[in-house]
């Protein structure tokens, strides 16, 4: 049992590293047209944003929109704010934590 249980964490691993390695691997060589490059940049931040869109908009399996029933907008509209004027990812991210738990301590 201990011997499957080793084949599958090593399988699984490898499976989770395969699709991030063989494509560096295979493209490493390979020059891309600059309207592909341009493209791919804005890759990233769509990612990102529906990640946290996601993670913002749905409050308890509900879309909320309304700062008084989701108590996440509140910190985020702070942050983006903060984001906006400082241009300082490292005073955002601190000023997002310090207002996520001031909102979970103030509302718990």
């Amino acid at each position: 049992m201990v011997d499957n249980q080793w084949l599958l964490a090593i399988g699984l691993g490898l499976s989770g590293m395969i699709p991030r390695i063989l494509p560096l691997y295979l493209l490493k060589d390979r020059d891309f047209s600059p309207e592909l490059i341009r493209w791919m940049s804005y890759i990233p931040v769509t990612i990102f944003s529906a990640l946290v869109f996601t993670d913002i908009f749905f409050w308890e399996d509900q879309f909320l929109i309304h700062p008084l029933e989701n108590l996440k907008l509140i910190p985020s509209i702070i942050v983006a704010f903060i984001a906006a004027k400082m241009d300082n990812l490292f005073v955002s991210m601190i000023v997002g934590v310090l207002a996520i738990v001031l909102m979970v301590w103030g509302f718990a």
